[in-house]
């Protein structure tokens, strides 16, 4: 047990808890005891800070001394919250899924670009993950329909929880499917879709050593690896999606530092895909690939 120096108030614990995260090298240590605190006391951040002076409970102390030590363990943030924010939704997270990423909201950018000034849509999420997605489609896209897939049954109750707790569980349907395995008698040639979209595993497995620490041991493998040098995922996707897409609708793929280069090869020689275009995230990485089904 770590002496409790100075976490007699809530200032006390500010000071105590972001000097422990900063010397564990964990980023944004100020920010994350703030949050840590906001997560055990229920107060906002301005709450917070507007109650500096209170005490804190023996309970209180203790159960902020296990969190600022998790934390400091590489466990993430998110998942010590149990929630994180996507494209203006707010979504639970737990270690069954993976934590969505800024960089992610770009492909919801992309879908609704494609379907401005179209009322309807029917959308293919592969890979949904938390729900992230499918989601945020859902709450941008009043008419629209989605079909939401992943492998893992455990994913896919938190995004079910996802779905109901922003009030679009009519609208977005789940399935467990390895990509389109369970879509493959649903889905003929009067029914495909006008959109799919997918942040697939991408990241080779040599890679999983460069990887930062609550990353490569917290979050969940299936979600973050791909063989075939990262691109195992992309060429299954890129091999069947027309099959499941109307003629001149949008194919939107998430990719990793280094492939989009590849995987917009893999595009053209399908022949089945026209004007690929590579959209950049805010660091300047080649993130999403687009494409239009011929």
């Amino acid at each position: 047990m770590l002496p409790m120096v100075n976490l007699t108030d809530l200032r006390g614990a500010l000071v105590w808890g972001e000097d422990f995260l900063k010397k564990a090298g964990v980023e944004a240590p100020e920010l994350t005891t703030q949050l840590l605190l906001c997560h055990l006391t229920k107060f906002n951040r301005t709450e917070l800070f507007l109650h500096l002076e209170e005490a804190l409970s023996e309970i209180h102390r203790t159960e902020f001394e296990r969190l600022v030590q998790k934390r400091a363990s590489g466990f993430p943030l998110q998942y010590i919250l149990g929630e994180c924010d996507f494209y203006n939704v707010t979504l639970k997270v737990a270690p069954e899924v993976f934590i969505p990423r800024p960089e992610t909201e770009i492909l919801v950018e992309e879908v609704l670009t494609f379907f401005k000034g179209k009322e309807e849509g029917f959308v293919l999420d592969l890979g949904t993950g938390s729900g992230a997605i499918a989601i945020a489609l859902a709450k941008n896209l009043p008419g629209a329909r989605i079909i939401a897939t992943d492998i893992s049954v455990e994913a896919l109750k938190v995004a079910r929880e996802n779905a109901l707790r922003n009030g679009i569980d009519d609208r977005v349907l789940f399935c467990a499917s390895d990509l389109f395995e369970s879509l493959k008698n649903e889905v003929d040639t009067e029914n495909r879709f006008d959109a799919i979209v997918s942040n697939p595993p991408y990241i080779a497995p040599s890679e999983k050593r460069n990887l930062p620490k609550e990353v490569r041991d917290f979050e969940p493998s299936e979600a973050l690896f791909a063989e075939e040098e990262g691109l195992f995922f992309h060429r299954r996707i890129i091999g069947s999606a027309p099959t499941y897409l109307k003629a001149g609708v949008l194919l939107a793929l998430e990719v990793a530092l280094g492939q989009a280069k590849k995987v917009t090869g893999l595009l053209e020689s399908a022949s089945c895909f026209q004007e690929v275009r590579i959209r950049e995230d805010l660091t300047r990485v080649k993130r999403v690939i687009c494409s239009l089904r011929t």
